[in-house]
């Protein structure tokens, strides 16, 4: 009987230390959930939709991407990503997804957009992850390393993306 002790205890307390850092990893790294907002009325012709997923990297870029593309002649809603699933990709002339590459693969509610308008110019995805250069296969994506200086360059790539709108 005590033979068995000292392995049950030690593989309890792996366990518990794995847990342990899986907490502190998910704190640390995971992303937040934005507050949505509107800029402009809804009853222009033009409209984009943002979707994203909150961080510091994310919101700067966000800000940028929508002083890139605010005129008074386009309707921009700004939304959490996780609130993808309900919006209609026909009511808008664009739609940009930000997320981020979480363990191993894109964010879900991302993913599960992405995947059913994958044949549609209007979506446009910003990936972000630690080496910048994962994506959705199959998805024309834009991919990050969520470096600060590189915020201009990426809303300028948005921008030049979104075929449906001016240049």
């Amino acid at each position: 009987m005590s033979l068995l002790k000292a392995p049950i205890t030690y593989l309890i307390l792996a366990l518990l230390i794995a847990f342990i850092g899986f907490s502190i990893y998910k704190t640390k790294y995971s992303m937040d959930v934005i507050d949505g907002y509107e800029i402009n009325s809804a009853s222009l012709s033009k409209k984009v939709l943002i979707a994203s997923q909150g961080s510091t990297f994310k919101n700067e870029l966000v800000s940028k991407i929508v002083k890139v593309l605010n005129s008074d002649s386009t309707y921009i809603k700004v939304i959490d990503v996780t609130s993808l699933s309900t919006e209609d990709v026909n009511e808008w002339n664009a739609v940009i997804v930000i997320h981020t590459w979480e363990y191993g693969e894109a964010q879900f509610d991302a993913y599960q957009f992405a995947k059913t308008s994958v044949f549609d110019d209007r979506i446009n995805v910003v990936t972000t992850s630690g080496n910048g250069e994962e994506q959705m296969l199959g998805i024309d994506a834009i991919s990050s390393a969520s470096i600060t200086d590189e915020i201009p360059g990426i809303a300028i790539e948005v921008r030049s993306k979104i075929r449906l709108l001016p240049q």
